[in-house]
């Protein structure tokens, strides 16, 4: 529909398919209006807990980040190969309140880190550091896929560490990132967007580069053993992760029929191509 203007009170529905629905699905967007909020400085502090520790800093960590302010932002990345071996827990506070979340954040755990580092930065150090420096613009082949956790129980943490740990050591690194989903991200119900996932407890984003065709199989293999390793502490997956042969129930949930329903309308010759 040319020159339509999407938002809570003009075209309502598209507005909702929109929120968390996957690009590519209901037509080309070409501007947007973001209600924005003031930038500071921020406290990033990285703390790195031992492999036989992994699962009750997972477990803690989500519990901490449960309950946190809101101005605390953290998330948890499990990396396998190249000598690396449990986890490190980021965190971002505001600037000055890294060190004592860090120490609040290990005495939930119960386990004292490894190491952590604290520095403060400026608004645009920020956000450079989480757009992965200099290599983040290099083009790279990667095989990923996601899986929704519905509650993080020890058995759920461990689980998701024996998935990222399953990638053969001769077929480099692999990279288990989770993220939680409370905050904001459950301020909303889960019918209020096309993206579900507002009740459960975190989203696991598995990664691992693929430099090579022959490493394609493996990372593919890699891939759907972490799903079955979680399986049962699963409820779905996360849109931004897109894997051949899923059915776009996975992503959707409850909210599918609705947001098929919207599509048909705004696209009903299938104008609009998505890889689901």
């Amino acid at each position: 529909m040319a020159g339509t203007t999407a938002s809570a009170d003009d075209h309502a529905d598209l507005f909702w398919a929109l929120r968390g629905g996957g690009g590519g699905n209901f037509g080309v967007v070409t501007s947007f209006t973001f209600r924005t909020f003031p930038a500071i400085d921020r406290d990033v502090v990285n703390l790195v807990f031992s492999e036989d520790a992994t699962g009750q800093a997972i477990v803690g960590w989500a519990e901490w980040q449960h309950a946190a302010d809101r101005a605390m932002w953290s998330m948890v990345n499990i990396t396998v190969g190249s000598g690396s071996g449990g986890c490190t827990i980021v965190l971002a506070t505001p600037a000055g309140d890294g060190p004592k979340s860090a120490s609040d954040l290990s005495t939930a755990i119960g386990v004292q880190p490894v190491s952590s580092a604290s520095r403060t930065l400026d608004r645009i150090d920020f956000l450079h550091y989480f757009e992965g420096g200099a290599q983040a613009t290099q083009p790279r082949a990667f095989v990923a896929g996601s899986d929704i956790i519905g509650d993080m129980t020890l058995a759920a943490a461990d689980s998701i560490v024996a998935a990222a740990s399953a990638l053969p050591r001769d077929a480099g690194a692999s990279t288990a990132v989770i993220e939680s989903l409370s905050g904001a991200v459950s301020d909303v119900a889960p019918s209020d967007t096309a993206f579900p996932w507002r009740r459960q407890a975190a989203c696991v984003q598995w990664y691992t580069e693929t430099p090579t065709a022959a490493t394609v199989q493996t990372a593919n293999g890699w891939l759907a053993s972490a799903h079955a390793a979680v399986q049962a502490h699963a409820v779905g997956g996360y849109v931004n992760y897109l894997e051949p042969d899923t059915p776009a129930s996975r992503y959707f949930g409850d909210n599918l029929a609705k947001l098929d329903a919207i599509r048909q309308q705004y696209d009903p010759d299938g104008l609009m191509y998505s890889g689901m």
